[in-house]
């Protein structure tokens, strides 16, 4: 039979081990806990963001609405500054596109997305965007 002591010396002798050992059963225990587990007829399902945006599955945007006469502010001798609603420049204050969900969002300079986006249509102000249908990005 083992007396005490002899294992009391043992232990001793391999307690490096011993201490290894037991940290990497609690690291485990304690990492497979935190994980979230999928019973029996679940499913771990992740969310995108309604307004993130990838070049790789745009909806195509939808041709401009035909205007009212009467309404366009060149034809009523209104001075417009900048490019004209809807135009493709190189300076585009205000971007707007369709998301990956077919929401028509507006980017403005200073926003997470606005360097990201590719312009589908260009707006000169906030009110120009949301009288063409477009909503303001949530960041």
């Amino acid at each position: 039979m083992t007396t005490w002591k002899e294992i009391k010396e043992k232990f001793e002798l391999h307690k490096n081990k011993v201490v290894l050992v037991v940290c990497f059963i609690l690291v485990f225990i304690v990492g497979f806990g935190s994980g979230r587990f999928a019973g029996k007829g679940e499913s771990v399902t992740t969310s995108v963001p309604s307004n993130y945006t990838t070049t790789a599955n745009k909806a195509k945007a939808s041709p401009p609405a035909p205007k009212e006469k009467g309404t366009d502010p060149e034809v009523l001798g209104q001075a417009t500054s900048g490019p004209p609603v809807g135009a493709m420049t190189a300076e585009c204050p205000i971007k707007g596109n369709i998301s990956s969900t077919g929401r028509n969002l507006y980017h403005v300079k200073g926003g997470a997305f606005y360097e990201r986006v590719k312009a589908e249509r260009c707006f000169n102000t906030k009110a120009e965007a949301e009288a063409d249908g477009f909503v303001a990005s949530s960041r």
